[in-house]
């Protein structure tokens, strides 16, 4: 009696292993199909920014000079050619000069030469920084002579 209670038993741990192994490798075979595809979000970056124009000069005082830039996409690898972009005004541009006791930059580029330089001429780089690219300009802010 006992050896027919062990024999069943031991056909169904059998049967129980053959049947997981056949699930397990079931579920094997559909994860190995499954097709996978990654999203990605590329952001394109500027390879560099051009200011223009690339040298200016005012008196002290005079009329203010607007600078430009525009973000350039270098990527040969694209398929198609991504156009350069002019981020003047965009709200990422961020306009700087070296030198505020000459030369003072709003946010969209518009240089105004400062006044009191005495009787000498002083520089400022202009600097726009974009999307992590910057470029410069020279601006020469000349005394006013009377």
């Amino acid at each position: 009696m006992q050896l027919g209670f062990l024999s069943k038993l031991v056909v169904r741990v059998l049967a129980f292993i053959v049947l997981f192994s056949f699930c397990v490798n079931l579920v094997l075979a559909q994860v190995m199909s499954l097709s996978t595809s990654v999203s990605l979000d590329l952001r394109l970056v500027p390879t560099s920014l051009v200011v223009t124009p690339a040298t200016a000069s005012a008196t002290e005082g005079g009329a203010d000079v607007n600078f430009t830039a525009v973000a350039i996409y270098d990527y040969p690898s694209a398929p198609n050619p991504i156009p350069n972009r002019d981020v003047t005004s965009d709200p990422l541009t961020v306009w700087d000069s070296s030198n505020m006791g000459a030369a003072l930059v709003n946010t969209v580029g518009v240089v105004t030469p400062v006044s009191d330089l005495g009787l000498g001429s002083a520089n400022s780089t202009i600097t726009a920084t974009y999307g992590g690219a910057s470029g410069n300009a020279l601006m020469t802010v000349n005394a006013l002579i009377v």
